[in-house]
């Protein structure tokens, strides 16, 4: 079935202005309606604005491809509806699937743990440090993206991608044994089962 937004039909394509030098926005932006486009999706990745803990860059003063402000408003300017996906993980091949280097290093526990023991460098979904700085993350992103929200010009989030990756193949060795999650699937198990 066909996605439909106020009684219109969604034609979308992939911009993703954190991976295309600021300079060629204002050109490129308006030349996806020639594709028949009305509608721009793309990632807002989490590592690419929260630099170091608590500083963020949502202007491109440290770098121009982080002014995330004037990303929203060509795609305003331009007409376009916009769908966001802000992680925290998003994949797409990107540096450390869009989840900051900080965070990694701060809080190793909440790193996927292999059966043999070993630390991964990736974060174990669900754990509870990850879901708090997320909720940090979405809240201070959330403010950026109101007033796009208010108008309409946002239509949807997706607020993850491809999940369940690391389980799908010898990605990440199967299995995550971080003792959040053995614990979480414990406390299921005895839920769903009061007694074996």
């Amino acid at each position: 079935m066909p996605f439909l937004s106020d009684g219109e039909f969604l034609h979308a394509g992939e911009f993703q202005y954190f991976r295309i030098p600021v300079d060629l926005w204002e050109k490129n932006i308006p030349r996806l309606k020639d594709l028949k486009l009305n509608t721009i999706s793309t990632y807002i990745p989490w590592n690419w604005h929260e630099i170091k803990e608590n500083f963020y860059d949502f202007d491109g003063s440290t770098h121009p491809s982080r002014n995330l402000k004037l990303f929203l408003e060509l795609v305003k300017k331009n007409g376009f509806k916009l769908i966001v996906r802000p992680g925290p993980y998003i994949y797409a091949e990107y540096l450390d699937y869009g989840i900051p280097r900080w965070f990694k290093e701060k809080y190793p526990e909440a790193l996927i743990l292999t059966e043999k023991g070993k630390r991964l460098d990736n974060v174990s979904y669900g754990h509870p440090k990850l879901l708090q700085y997320t909720k940090k993350w979405y809240r201070t992103l959330f403010k950026i993206l109101k007033p796009y929200i208010d108008s309409g010009m946002i239509i949807a989030f997706q607020l993850d991608n491809e999940t369940g990756l690391f389980q799908a193949g010898d990605v990440l060795e199967k299995i995550d044994y971080n003792d959040h999650i053995v614990s979480a699937y414990k406390q299921w198990l005895k839920k769903k089962f009061e007694r074996i």
